[in-house]
């Protein structure tokens, strides 16, 4: 009767202690953004795709941020590590009348490739 809650417990360990490695890439393809989760550096899993013509707002997650778009109501979705040396913003996406803000760990790279193709929606 141990034998197999023992087992189980070190199978619940071992998916917990492998989930705790995880990272998040992004991928910009023209106007598309592309979100894969990484786990353990071993297993990738596309998490979303998300039209970069409806971006509203990118900028650095803070309360100035919540502040501008307080009177929107809007979902978040993390897709960032819990490194707490990298920044993180904020990406208020608009589809149809609804509002979504994705919580990103970008790259410069990244962050510049975007402003390139929208400027006005950028503020960092």
């Amino acid at each position: 009767v141990m034998l197999p809650v023992m087992i189980m417990w070190i199978a619940l360990a071992y998916y917990y202690r492998r989930s705790l490695k995880l990272e998040y890439e992004y991928i910009l393809l023209d106007d598309e953004m592309s979100i894969d989760k990484i786990i353990a550096k071993a297993k990738r899993k596309r998490c979303l795709k998300v039209d970069l013509n409806e971006l509203v707002d990118l900028s650095i997650e803070d309360d100035d941020f919540y502040q501008r778009h307080q009177n929107l109501s809007f979902k978040t979705k993390k897709y960032a590590s819990t490194h707490p040396e990298d920044k993180q913003y904020a990406c208020l996406l608009k589809h149809g009348n609804q509002y979504q803000c994705l919580i990103l760990q970008a790259d410069e790279k990244l962050l510049e490739a975007i402003k390139l193709r929208h400027p006005l929606s950028v503020h960092l």
